[in-house]
């Protein structure tokens, strides 16, 4: 069952820590790990998913599944980054 659009990525991370990021861009989602693209979702119309809420935002939280470890340096842009500005973020928390 699929609410809205997603980006996924169907292989182990491995253990320790990891850099993920997701991008919105362009009417598609990119997921990096560790400051390289590895997904990118097919391409949607954004008008189409209007997700503006007076909820409050929760992340790793699901209608089935939770995200179960722990999460650090937890950033929202108000803009889209570009896969430079991901990698130096990546390389910055290294």
């Amino acid at each position: 069952m699929e609410a809205g659009k997603n980006v996924t990525f169907d292989d182990d991370l491995g253990s320790g820590w990891k850099h993920l990021a997701i991008v919105k861009a362009r009417g598609r989602l990119k997921l990096y790990i560790d400051g390289a693209q590895r997904a990118v979702s097919a391409p949607f119309d954004a008008s189409d998913y209007d997700i503006s809420t007076r909820e409050p935002l929760q992340i790793g939280v699901g209608p089935q599944n939770h995200f179960s470890g722990p999460m650090a340096d937890i950033r929202i842009y108000a803009g889209a980054l570009t896969d430079a500005q991901v990698s130096q973020l990546h390389q910055a928390s290294a």
